[in-house]
């Protein structure tokens, strides 16, 4: 852009005069049109530039595409690491976004945590696609380094097309934007940094192979032998240190990793099946536990299946566990896809059964062969007569709809002689064996309980 005083000199103004007002006035525009932390274009500058497309669009008939890109709790970042650290959190976003940006194309910072694409010509389908996912696997496949710590970012997309979804510059950036949801409340510096630590930790964890799944036995209550496992997640660290699955479940959830941890899970436990099939091992049911957030996902359709249908271990050996959330995360959605996986021969278990208000109705609205009664109800049963009541009808009711029932939790004989006078099928807890390694649960197959407690008393 020409300064507007570039004949200054010809009027006999002193040169350094001029130097000065020409650097000033190159400030102020660069103050105008780009932005100061990133150096990409401002808003001003990418709102002109749209405005130019869509003069461009109706004299040509060529549609073009505007992308909002926004980061997710960059705020948060900002109040755990301080503005310095956020600001060379955005210089990276902002390089690794530009690489991927063609001659065409346009580039902006609109807002803290928000990007603004322009891509001229690339308005739909394969093009669009993979400039997008190429994109964003670059920009949150990979760690960012900053100040010798690593931090993974997430983010949303969102496109907009003219003339399809907007006429005007404000049309369609408010097309492609996107709200987000960001953590509230009061958050301790300190809480948050370790967080992004364990957050950066997870991604290492998936790399690194440092999910394992361990087996609890189901013990026929009655025989004493193995008749099923419950998997369960571990985090074991280089250092040998445990993370519980209390501490990284949710995280896994809230930063979007639950379906590549769920994957993982998923590949451990079908290898480990697999491999006692072929060792001539009696193989017995296992449970995997599935979050509600992979039901409002792709995740069933693009990689439980298809590991299913590869895996070649019969289906009578896997079933699901769900959480009452999860089936009420999205009904409809959720018994759409619980079919799928129950018309390839899977079974489902109901988890924490009795700890919601409407347990009852769940047994026939979703395809449900076992439930297992929460620990809860377990834990007090030897000295309170009415949660023994409340048990003995859960088992009733489940058994007269043809389910199967376990018992979580159980510690002691006394709980152990109630549940097996109440017809309890399975049961589980620390009184027959905790969570076990691969190997060591492959030993205990084979193993009959001793069962031999006083008589149970009558049923109430």
């Amino acid at each position: 852009m020409k300064p507007l005083i570039s004949g200054a000199t010809q009027s006999g103004l002193d040169p350094s005069a001029v130097d000065r007002a020409v650097h000033a006035e190159e400030r102020l525009l660069q103050a105008a049109y780009l932005d100061p932390v990133t150096n990409l274009y401002s808003r001003r500058l990418i709102s002109a530039i749209i405005e130019e497309q869509i003069v461009r669009a109706r004299r040509d008939a060529r549609p073009f595409a505007v992308v909002d890109i926004d980061l997710e709790r960059f705020r948060l970042i900002n109040t755990t690491f301080g503005a310095n650290f956020g600001d060379s959190v955005l210089r990276e976003v902002a390089a690794r976004l530009s690489r991927h940006i063609g001659d065409a194309d346009s580039i902006a910072r609109v807002a803290a945590d928000e990007f603004l694409l322009v891509l001229p010509g690339r308005v739909r389908g394969i093009a669009l696609d993979r400039v997008l996912s190429v994109l964003l696997q670059d920009l949150t496949k990979h760690p960012l380094t900053i100040d010798g710590q690593e931090i993974f970012v997430s983010a949303r997309v969102g496109v907009a097309v003219f003339p399809e979804d907007g006429g005007t510059v404000a049309d369609l950036i408010a097309r492609a934007s996107r709200d987000l949801v960001r953590p509230g409340g009061r958050e301790r510096v300190v809480e948050d940094r370790e967080l992004f630590q364990l957050e950066t930790g997870l991604h290492r964890a998936l790399t690194d192979g440092e999910l394992h799944p361990f087996y609890q036995p189901q013990v026929d209550l009655h025989s004493g032998r193995v008749m099923a496992a419950e998997s369960l997640l571990r985090w074991l660290r280089p250092d040998q240190t445990m993370i519980s699955p209390a501490v990284f479940i949710p995280l896994a959830e809230t930063t979007g990793l639950i379906g590549p941890v769920s994957t993982r899970v998923m590949e451990r436990v079908l290898l480990d099946l697999d491999r006692w099939i072929q060792q001539g091992l009696r193989a017995v049911p296992l449970a995997i536990n599935l979050s509600a957030r992979l039901f409002s996902d792709t995740w069933f359709d693009q990689t439980l299946l298809p590991l299913l249908d590869a895996g070649g271990i019969p289906p009578s050996h896997i079933k699901f566990e769900l959480t009452e959330t999860a089936l009420l995360e999205d009904a409809d959605r959720t018994r759409q896809a619980m079919k799928k996986v129950r018309d390839r021969g899977f079974s489902f278990a109901l988890d924490d059964f009795g700890t919601g208000y409407s347990s009852l109705s769940h047994l026939h609205r979703f395809p449900i062969d076992e439930i297992k009664i929460d620990k809860s109800f377990i834990t007090g049963i030897a000295d309170n007569p009415r949660e023994q009541k409340i048990v003995a009808s859960m088992i009733n009711l489940a058994h007269a709809l043809d389910i199967t029932v376990v018992a979580e939790g159980i510690e002691t004989s006394e709980q152990l002689s109630l549940l097996r006078g109440f017809g309890c099928d399975l049961g589980q807890g620390f009184l027959f064996d905790p969570a076990l390694s691969a190997g060591e649960f492959a030993i205990r197959l084979d193993a009959v309980h001793n069962l031999s407690f006083s008589p149970p008393p009558d049923q109430p």
